[in-house]
């Protein structure tokens, strides 16, 4: 799923024509009927990614045998925040690697 890009918002210049202010109009009404599109592919955006990573959590969860352990939100938790920003992949290394300390 591709992040959708935002509907550039248009501007009207400081000298400007009554020409440009028609163009401008035209322009802002476009954008006005783009904004809530694009904040409903946004949205849409964020609930899959939502999906997707507590899927990630659950199966990596069950593959290191810690579904049902009582501090396994807490693993997917810290490694969560000190891998996320370089990839999944970095993150279940985190869960690997944490999860002996529970076992």
């Amino acid at each position: 799923m591709e992040y959708p890009s935002s509907p550039k918002k248009p501007y009207l210049s400081k000298d400007h024509t009554s020409e440009d202010v028609a163009k401008y109009n035209k322009e802002l009404k476009v954008y006005e009927k783009e904004m809530p599109i694009y904040r409903e592919k946004r949205k849409a955006y964020s609930v899959e990614t939502y999906r997707l990573h507590q899927l990630f959590k659950q199966d990596a969860l069950k593959e290191l045998g810690l579904s049902k352990h009582k501090k396994a939100d807490k693993l997917f938790e810290v490694a969560w925040e000190e891998g996320h920003s370089n990839g999944l992949n970095e993150v279940w290394i985190y869960m690997e690697t944490f999860s002996e300390l529970l076992i």
